[in-house]
């Protein structure tokens, strides 16, 4: 298991997020591959920061640069978005483009979209996807 995947557990057990939304999803690896390396702070050219790239408006109590609380905000957006939405994939839809640009860069959220399920797949038919706690694939939501 990647060191990455072991302080997302522990960051989700601190403040009670439940891990499987940042598994299920794939935005942990699969999402991440996007965004992350050596684990820099980036910053988007919109100013989406860190490893999960949180916008600083979507989260103006964490403080973005620190990769605990980016973590943090990042899988409390995602857990937000997985209940407004109908599904997975427009929840992915909106973590990438934001709320409002879902609909308003329709292209651009449906490349992200495909990016981050088309790794997920491949992960999971790797084996690559696993639950921290039954060490078994977790299901699709």
């Amino acid at each position: 298991m990647s060191r990455l995947l072991i302080e997302i557990q522990s960051v989700c057990e601190i403040n009670k997020v439940p891990f499987k939304y940042a598994l299920a999803i794939g935005l942990v690896e699969s999402e991440l591959k996007h965004h992350w390396e050596n684990g820099s702070v980036k910053i988007s050219p919109k100013g989406a920061v860190g490893i999960f790239q949180v916008m600083p408006a979507s989260a103006t109590n964490y403080n973005l640069y620190d990769r605990s609380e980016n973590i943090e905000a990042g899988i409390k957006i995602i857990a937000w978005l997985l209940g407004r939405y109908k599904n997975k994939w427009e929840a992915v839809e909106a973590y990438g483009c934001g709320r409002a640009g879902r609909l308003k860069y329709r292209i651009s959220a449906r490349n992200y979209r495909r990016k981050v399920s088309v790794t997920y797949v491949m992960m999971r038919k790797t084996g690559r996807l696993w639950s921290i706690y039954s060490r078994k694939a977790l299901p699709l939501l």
